[in-house]
């Protein structure tokens, strides 16, 4: 297999497929340099695929754009509205970009300081923005890069299944001990309701602890990337301590909704799988 290596990428609007509607503001009456700047970034664009909608100066821009949201849909608004430009005077220049799309801020500043340079030079100046990633210090082959990521892949699914299956039995002796009446006749005995679900809380607590335990030192011994890098050991580590308060409470209520234990266990197996709640 060869080595991977990245492209570089022209920072223009043609990354963005379909076109894009670019907002321009009519320039300055009163300014003749807005004028000219504003006529330089609408020839820009003209010819293209993109749609330029031009706005009367005195529209405010944040009106503008939530009246566009509103009219497009936040989709297609994420998708289309992605550069704007408003020329308002020969020191106020405003290059707008949407957030979300990628290199948009980069794609936005390169128009408008083109424009910019095409009004002071000439046509045939401009300026081409290419983001050229440098190269890596260590060459990853492409075999390397997919053991990786099917490692983290592996260990993830299976870790997902593992505590969905940990998790899940402690239903069953809840339901057991509920048919069997062993926690009313503890109560007659005259253990305090706090204490008796402490005392199941506590030992649910350390039956989960010891294989997340074992768990995390499986994954240490491994050394496996996504898991033990830049400290992540131990953020591992307190996702694990908050799934186990989080998880074993959740079994004690849904217990309730289940005669038979053997059907509690597989139900909710089977609800902890679909539902993600690793």
């Amino acid at each position: 297999m060869g080595i991977l290596s990245d492209v570089p990428l022209q920072l223009d609007l043609s990354i963005y497929p379909g076109g894009s509607f670019v907002t321009l503001w009519n320039g300055n009456t009163s300014d003749p340099l807005s004028i000219s700047l504003t006529k330089s970034y609408n020839d820009e664009l003209s010819g293209t695929t993109n749609d330029i909608e031009h706005v009367t100066d005195t529209l405010d821009s944040n009106e503008y754009f939530i009246q566009r949201g509103r009219e497009l849909g936040l989709d297609t608004y994420n998708k289309k509205m992605v550069i704007g430009a408003q020329f308002m005077s020969s020191q106020n220049i405003v290059a707008y970009y949407n957030i979300y799309p990628f290199h948009a801020a980069p794609v936005s500043l390169h128009y408008a300081m083109n424009a910019i340079l095409k009004h002071f030079t000439s046509e045939d100046h401009s300026v081409t923005i290419i983001n050229h990633p440098l190269p890596s210090e260590i060459p990853v082959t492409q075999e390397e890069t997919l053991t990786g990521a099917t490692m983290g892949f592996t260990v993830a699914f299976c870790v997902f299944f593992g505590l969905s299956f940990l998790t899940s039995t402690f239903v069953y002796f809840l339901i057991r001990e509920r048919q069997v009446g062993s926690k009313q006749l503890q109560q007659l005995s005259g253990v305090g309701p706090f204490i008796f679900v402490a005392a199941n809380f506590i030992w649910d607590l350390v039956n989960y602890m010891v294989p997340a335990l074992l768990l995390l030192a499986m994954i240490e011994a491994f050394q496996i990337p996504a898991f033990t890098q830049d400290g992540r050991l131990g953020i591992v580590f307190i996702i694990l301590v908050e799934y186990g308060f989080a998880v074993i409470p959740f079994m004690y209520a849904v217990q309730h909704i289940f005669a038979s234990p053997a059907t509690g266990v597989v139900t909710v197996i089977i609800v902890n799988i679909l539902s993600g709640r690793q």
